[in-house]
């Protein structure tokens, strides 16, 4: 049962990620960011931005090049979640 309670708990906080990344309807006027900051990066990977950072620092995890701040595409953690390289 309480298995059943933790996935159940995984399933609302993925929909609750997913919401919040995909671009809204009514923001037409602005184009949707193509990439995730470190806090939203940690939400979606469901870790704190500590984990991520050391994620980082170990070579375990991959950022966008070009930019002093930790940037990442969903599909680089996707891959990171899938154990793609």
């Amino acid at each position: 049962m309480e298995i059943l309670h933790r996935l159940v708990a995984l399933e609302t906080r993925i929909d609750d990620v997913d919401k919040r990344c995909r671009p809204r309807a009514d923001s037409k006027s602005t184009p949707p960011r193509t990439f995730l900051h470190a806090g939203e990066a940690a939400n979606y990977l469901g870790i704190t931005v500590k984990a991520l950072y050391s994620l980082k620092d170990r070579g375990k995890l991959k950022s966008l090049p070009g930019s002093r701040k930790l940037r990442f595409t969903p599909k680089m953690l996707d891959d990171y979640l899938h154990g793609r390289k």
